[in-house]
């Protein structure tokens, strides 16, 4: 026997791992679901109303939750392992690929459990290989492996983040021109190239032209390498 709309939609309402998943498209399932359930008179307009604005403030509090996540699913990492260096593999946007000179393949997947928490899984069924937290996946066996940004999709096109010291100075120059011009694109995407860089704006000085130059933090670069 189907569920009734009304019975889906308190269902779904709580399904943490749809709502991380596709939170616009969650949202607009279950307003559509309330609307059958309107339609079919097992509710009046004034609950009709309140369901949708449940379903949108849930859609508002995930956008935020994610916005805050470390991982981004239309990042690009190379899997590091914690206690070698090695080079695991490589994720991009969500799929865990072999790493060179091994053929290309796919190893795994990373996605959220029904819990709402991010996880590596392989094969078919899914099998779990261990949660992620943060940007550190730890194994079944214990061992973690860091992951660590390279890039980032954008239009469909792997940004690659800056790793040279000079490209960086020079798009944080880049970016100031921009944004006193007013040239909202360009500030955007140099702006994503700075958040994506192997550096950040140094916390002392601010990268403030007048203060930069005596500053003992950053050595007068207005930067400072982020954290391994």
């Amino acid at each position: 026997m189907t569920d009734s709309p009304l019975a889906r939609w308190r269902r779904l309402i709580d399904d943490r791992r749809q709502w991380k998943l596709t939170p616009d498209y969650h949202r607009a399932e279950l307003e559509g679901l309330a609307r059958k359930a309107l339609e079919l008179r097992m509710i009046n307009h004034r609950e009709f109303v309140e369901m949708y604005e449940i379903a949108e403030a849930g859609r508002l509090t995930m956008l935020e939750d994610l916005a805050h996540e470390a991982f981004k699913r239309t990042g690009v990492y190379d899997v590091v392992d914690e206690g070698t260096g090695e080079l695991l593999g490589e994720i991009l946007s969500g799929t865990f690929l072999s790493a060179p000179p091994a053929a290309r393949g796919i190893l795994g997947r990373i996605t959220y459990d029904e819990a709402g928490q991010l996880a590596m899984y392989d094969g078919s069924p899914a099998e779990w290989k261990g949660d992620v937290k943060g940007l550190t996946w730890t194994l079944k066996n214990g061992l973690q492996a860091r992951l660590v940004e390279t890039g980032r999709i954008v239009a469909g096109k792997v940004v690659r983040a800056i790793t040279d010291a000079d490209a960086f100075r020079l798009a944080l120059d880049a970016h100031q021109v921009a944004q006193e011009e007013g040239d909202a694109a360009r500030a955007s995407a140099l702006a994503l190239l700075i958040e994506l860089g192997r550096f950040r704006r140094c916390p002392a000085c601010r990268d403030s032209f007048a203060d930069r130059e005596e500053c003992e933090s950053c050595g007068g670069l207005g930067f400072i390498s982020k954290p391994a």
